[in-house]
């Protein structure tokens, strides 16, 4: 079986070489058997394979190997580690603990860990290099050594959880759908065994947000059939205000007072490093500099201050995305920029006696302006061919943009001076440093730039998460024209319906008082898991 590289660098750098034939070419196109792919890839080391690692040791996780091919294997793996300057990715690496976890070899999967932390102090691995060995603690699998079975001291839960705390201590990213159902695992283990650990787990399950899938639910009710605790499933309406099958109460969680300037001063951030390249058409804008932008945040304070002003007593601000609400309800070629959405949304929420502040681009105070709905797939198709679609103002739309300005209710937000969205992120944070009432009205789940808040400015998710179940409030506009839709329990203003919808009363986050009771969040159902110890009184 013929091999080359296609370099002549004597390297030991394996990511910048392409070699031929490609491991995973062998494996899964010429069904090559795999100690026959092993005697290929351990010709490569001057440099590494490292793309190819990637494949073969995961394939090796799915077929028996021999004993003196493993050692071969992991010989190789050694070397990888030892000798090239980038070593192992995270996805070998993963590969191969779970292999030596599989083949009882736990010492050298322990200390093949720790030497790839030494060598990369500054580059964590990731989760799933840690996760094989921390299931393995968790489960209390049995360990081989020299043909005798004995169960692993290594299993013990005080194992399973100073190495999670290891993990945490070198910065790894700890997403809540990698680390969540091993978490789950780790709490069904420790169910009747074990309750301070159990509320330890829980309370990092708390941490992570993490929702747990239908399918753990099954499990937990499987897994706690014949234990001191009963399980029973509850709609989310029957949680309010208590939950009906244990009478506790769950609770909200919100953003303390001493986050807020946190929040504040990091939107800020964002807004003065938001870089703003002009469109040749239609745009006339500069780049801004600091102190022009610091005035231009000043005036929307400025006018934030004078709308919070008008709040009466047990009355809310609603900051309305004005963007949001206008492209509602778009599945059609083109789409449209809907005024009068926004204006229902205005007048729904002051006949109730709120306040409604709306933030919009300035781009949509012109005569006319460009549209960025996606809308239909046709649309989207004709963008991606460079087709543009424009609007132009009517006397409706003009009487709409007057009324809104002579009530100072809309702010025009300068795309030289920050996205339009960072505008009602930086007004949520701003009045919420000295009031509780403000509420930001928009669909918009911000998701690159909580990407941006987590990575680049390392706020935790859990806050970022806090916010947006505190702020944000969902808004559905049903409109006859488009489509026959359920009146019942929505506001009626000119044939237009508007219904926001506010979020629960309680955070969906795993809940418990650590000792008799814990409530899971079932994701993607309105429905929660309530766990109560047997013989509990309430």
């Amino acid at each position: 079986m013929q091999a080359y590289c296609s370099t002549n660098a004597s390297t030991k750098k394996s990511n910048v070489v392409n070699f031929v034939p490609a491991i995973h070419k062998l494996i899964y196109k010429q069904k090559a058997p795999l100690e026959k792919v092993f005697d290929v890839l351990a010709t490569r080391t001057e440099p590494f394979d490292s793309k190819g690692c990637d494949t073969f040791y995961h394939m090796c996780l799915h077929e028996p190997l021999r004993p003196p091919f493993f050692r071969r294997v992991v010989a190789h793996f050694d070397a990888f580690l030892t000798e090239d300057d980038a070593g192992p990715s995270d996805g070998t690496m993963s590969s191969m603990i779970s292999l030596l976890v599989k083949h009882g070899e736990i010492e050298l999967a322990e200390r093949y860990l720790a030497q790839r932390r030494a060598k990369h102090v500054d580059r964590p691995p990731h989760f799933r290099a840690f996760a094989p060995l921390w299931e393995h603690y968790i489960h209390g699998l049995l360990v081989v050594h020299g043909g005798v079975s004995r169960p692993s001291v290594a299993g013990q839960f005080d194992t399973a959880w100073t190495f999670f705390q290891e993990i945490k201590a070198f910065n790894t990213h700890l997403a809540p759908d990698t680390v969540g159902p091993v978490m789950v695992t780790f709490a069904m283990a420790t169910i009747d065994k074990d309750d301070a650990m159990l509320a330890k787990v829980m309370a990092e399950l708390h941490a992570l947000r993490y929702q747990i899938t239908a399918d753990e639910a099954a499990r937990w009710r499987d897994r706690l059939a014949s234990s001191s605790w009963t399980t029973v499933s509850i709609a989310e309406d029957a949680m309010r205000p208590t939950c009906e099958a244990c009478g506790t109460a769950l609770v909200k969680l919100g953003v303390t007072p001493a986050e807020w300037p946190q929040l504040l001063e990091t939107v800020k951030t964002m807004c003065m490093k938001s870089s703003y390249t002009p469109s040749k058409r239609n745009d006339a804008s500069k780049p801004m500099s600091d102190a022009t932008k610091r005035a231009a945040l000043a005036d929307f304070e400025a006018w934030l201050t004078r709308q919070q002003a008008k709040v009466k007593p047990g009355k809310t601000h609603y900051i309305i995305d004005g963007p949001n609400v206008a492209y509602l309800n778009q599945n059609f070629v083109g789409g449209a920029f809907r005024f009068d959405y926004i204006d229902t949304v205005v007048r729904a929420v002051e006949a109730a006696g709120h306040v409604a502040s709306i933030t919009m681009p300035s781009s949509y105070f012109n005569e006319v302006s460009l549209l960025s709905v996606k809308a239909s797939t046709a649309t989207r198709r004709l963008r991606k061919e460079g087709k543009l679609f424009f609007r132009t103002q009517t006397k409706a739309d003009k009487a709409f943009l007057e009324g809104w300005i002579k009530h100072d209710r809309v702010f025009r937000c300068r795309r030289e001076v920050a996205p339009d969205d960072l505008f009602w992120l930086y007004a949520s944070a701003f009045l919420s440093l000295k009031h509780e009432n403000t509420r930001v009205i928009s669909n918009d789940i911000v998701r690159d730039h909580i990407v941006v808040l987590a990575e680049q400015f390392h706020l935790h998710r859990d806050l970022i998460d806090r916010w947006k179940d505190t702020a944000l409030v969902r808004i559905r506009i049903l409109d006859k024209n488009l489509k026959t839709e359920e009146m019942q329990g929505t506001t009626v203003v000119d044939g237009l319906s508007v219904e926001l919808i506010e979020t629960p009363p309680f955070s969906r986050v795993v809940q418990g008082d650590h000792h008799h009771v814990y409530h899971l969040p079932i994701a993607e159902r309105a429905e929660w898991l309530c766990l109560t110890r047997k013989n509990t009184q309430h």
